[in-house]
C-alpha cells in the first residue's frame, strides 16, 4: 500500500473537483461541497490509498471535465454520480465493519 498519496496529487484532486463545481456559479452547493470535504478529508485520504483508486478517480475527474468543457450534460450527468457514489459505498462498507467490531 502506498501511504505516501503526495500532496500534488491531492491537490490536483482538489484542483479538479473545483473545476467541476466552480461553474455552477451556485454559492451554497460551493460551501456545502467544501464543508463536506473538510468533514470527509481523512476518509478521502484514506480511501485514495487503496490499489488503484487514485488512477481511478483521477480519469473519473477527466471524463467529467471532458464532458463539460464539450457540453456534454448527458455524459457529465452520468459520469458525476457515480464518481461521488463510489466514496458512499466504501464509507457504508467501512462502516459496517466498524459496527461489526471485526
Amino acid at each position: 500500500m502506498d501511504l505516501g498519496i503526495g500532496l500534488a496529487q491531492r491537490g490536483l484532486l482538489n484542483l479538479a473537483n473545483e473545476a467541476i463545481y466552480h461553474p455552477a456559479r451556485d454559492p451554497f452547493l460551493k460551501a456545502e461541497t467544501l464543508r463536506l470535504r473538510a468533514m470527509l478529508q481523512p476518509y478521502r485520504r484514506r480511501q485514495l490509498w487503496a490499489r488503484g483508486r487514485l488512477r481511478r478517480s483521477l480519469d473519473a475527474h477527466r471524463r467529467i471535465a471532458e464532458a463539460i468543457g464539450s457540453g456534454d450534460e448527458a455524459s457529465a450527468g452520468k459520469e458525476m454520480p457515480a464518481h461521488v457514489l463510489v466514496q458512499g459505498t466504501r464509507f457504508r462498507d467501512l462502516a459496517a465493519i466498524l459496527a461489526s467490531g471485526a
